[in-house]
C-alpha cells in the first residue's frame, strides 16, 4: 500500500511532463553540471576532482531535505483518506519517505554516468552506501512522523519548516539563548556562518 500510493503521487507530479519521470534525473543532472562549472570556475578546480562527490552530496541531500519538508504535510494532506479508512499513520509516512526514495533511485541514474566521465575510481567501500542509505531512511522514518504529528497540531510550524532552510526550536533566541544547550547550537552555526532562524519554545506552553 505504501509503495502504491507513493508511485500513483510521483506519476501525479510529473504526469503534464512529456519526459514524464525522467524529468526528474534530468534536472538534477542540469544543476550538478552548472553548479560544478561555476565552482570549477571561481574555485579554479578540476572538474573531475570534485564533481562526484558534489552530484552525491547533492543527490543525498535532496532526499533528505525533500523527506523533511514534505513530511509536516504527511497527514494534513492525507486528510479524506484517513476520515474514510483506519490505517495505520506510518502508512502515511512511509508514504513520503518511498516517494522520495523513488526520486532518490531516479536521480542515482547520474552517477555511474558521472564516474566514467570523469574517470572516477570507485572501489569495494562502495557497498557502504547500501547501510548507510538504510540508516538514513530508518531515520527519515521515525523523524517524519514525529514532525507530521507535530505540525497536525500546530500548523504555524509546518510554514516555519517549509520556509527556513535551517529551523532551531530552542528556549530563547538567537539573540539571548535562555539554556546552555540552545546556546551551544547558536555558537556553532554562527561559527560556520550557516543562516538559521529559531523558534521560542518558551513562548509556546503547549509545544514546551
Amino acid at each position: 500500500l505504501v509503495g502504491l500510493l507513493a508511485r500513483q503521487d510521483v506519476l501525479q507530479r510529473y504526469r503534464r511532463a512529456i519526459i514524464g519521470q525522467f524529468w526528474i534525473t534530468i534536472s538534477m543532472a542540469i544543476t550538478v553540471l552548472c553548479l560544478g562549472f561555476l565552482f570549477g570556475t571561481i574555485f579554479k578546480v578540476p572538474y573531475r576532482d570534485f564533481l562526484p562527490f558534489l552530484a552525491v552530496g547533492l543527490i543525498l541531500w535532496g532526499l533528505i531535505s525533500n523527506t523533511i519538508t514534505e513530511a509536516v504535510a504527511a497527514f494534513t494532506d492525507a486528510n479524506n483518506i484517513i476520515r474514510q479508512i483506519k490505517l495505520s499513520g506510518m502508512v502515511f509516512v512511509g508514504r513520503v519517505v518511498w516517494r522520495n526514495l523513488i526520486v532518490f533511485a531516479h536521480n542515482v541514474f547520474i552517477l555511474p554516468i558521472l564516474f566514467v566521465i570523469t574517470d572516477f575510481s570507485v572501489g569495494p567501500e562502495l557497498l557502504l552506501a547500501v547501510p548507510g542509505l538504510f540508516l538514513v531512511s530508518a531515520n527519515l522514518l521515525w523523524m517524519s512522523y514525529v514532525l507530521g504529528v507535530f505540525c497536525t497540531r500546530f500548523r504555524d510550524i509546518a510554514q516555519m519548516v517549509q520556509s527556513q532552510p535551517i529551523m532551531v526550536f530552542m528556549k530563547g533566541t538567537k539573540l539571548m539563548p535562555q539554556c546552555g544547550f540552545s546556546n551551544n547550537v547558536v555558537q556553532i552555526l554562527n561559527v560556520l556562518g550557516v543562516p538559521f532562524e529559531t523558534f521560542d519554545v518558551l513562548s509556546y506552553p503547549d509545544i514546551r
